[in-house]
């Protein structure tokens, strides 16, 4: 069983579907961002569970919690605040990504359709290539060939690029936009991040005009993102483990089962990374 105290100064929060008798049909998990080990789940992710879970811990303890990577949910924000006085929110880079890339899918989807049923290729076209539009702006091969239906001739991914942008000034606004932002974020550049969050987003889709909003409500973490090194790509790993668990058991009816069986996988396969960092911390506190 988990002592409660001590934690590790950074943490990775995610959620994942839990158990038939869960509290509210998800549970949140969480681990430490530096040494990706698994620390336990948490039946239910609303503020009252997590912050009477977290009182577990001493306010010392808590207070030591440097930062905290999450997703961009609210409830999250609001019990950290209360509960880590001084850790830094982080949101994580892939969600940040996610989010307005599904915005921007959602403004192509919306114009598709307003091509549906009339004479042209336009509807096929941005039916068939929608992943040249979320494809990074640099990668969009502008030499290779190929022959395509919709345009009759030999075209590279650049030209049907080129042509989908030249459809509708909306679109193409949010596609500019939501490319610079993930070039920020891929970059690591917190300046370019922050002008491009700032900037007025009149003329962009409802879509992505929104996600960037959210974005600029939350400006503080999100600039995190890319002022830190942790994120919860670590998490989604052992998150995916959890999945395949619930598979090949063929689900659980009861958290407490489920719980444990977690924390005994999580004890029993351990990467020779965090063996090897564990070796290190305690050279470290031996001197």
């Amino acid at each position: 069983m988990k002592t409660h105290s001590n934690l590790p100064k950074q943490l990775c929060f995610d959620e994942i579907k839990s158990t038939k008798n869960s509290k509210n049909g998800i549970s949140l998990v969480f681990l430490g961002a530096k040494i990706h080990d698994f620390i336990d789940i948490v039946d239910g992710r609303t503020q009252h569970i997590l912050k009477q879970y977290f009182m577990r811990y001493p306010r010392k303890v808590r207070k030591k919690v440097k930062t905290i990577c999450i997703d961009i949910y609210p409830p999250y924000m609001n019990m950290i605040r209360e509960m880590f006085p001084n850790a830094e929110i982080i949101i994580d880079r892939f969600h940040m990504v996610q989010n307005i890339n599904r915005e921007l899918n959602k403004a192509r989807v919306k114009l598709m359709n307003q091509y549906k049923n009339k004479k042209g290729s336009t509807y096929t076209i941005l039916k068939n290539f929608w992943k040249v539009i979320l494809e990074d702006r640099d990668k969009v091969n502008s030499t290779k060939t190929f022959y395509s239906r919709s345009f009759k001739r030999y075209v590279t991914r650049k030209e049907v690029l080129d042509y989908i942008l030249a459809i509708d000034a909306e679109f193409t606004a949010s596609y500019e936009r939501v490319h610079e932002i993930r070039e920020a974020i891929k970059t690591k550049d917190s300046a370019e991040l922050e002008k491009y969050i700032d900037m007025d987003t009149r003329g962009l889709s409802r879509g992505v005009s929104k996600a960037i909003n959210t974005m600029k409500k939350h400006k503080e973490y999100m600039l995190n993102a890319v002022k830190y090194e942790y994120s919860n790509g670590p998490l989604e790993g052992v998150n995916n483990k959890i999945k395949l668990l619930k598979r090949v058991c063929y689900g659980y009816s009861s958290f407490s089962n489920f719980r444990l069986h977690i924390l005994i996988m999580s004890r029993l396969f351990v990467s020779e990374y965090k063996n090897n960092i564990k070796l290190k911390e305690n050279k470290k506190k031996s001197k």
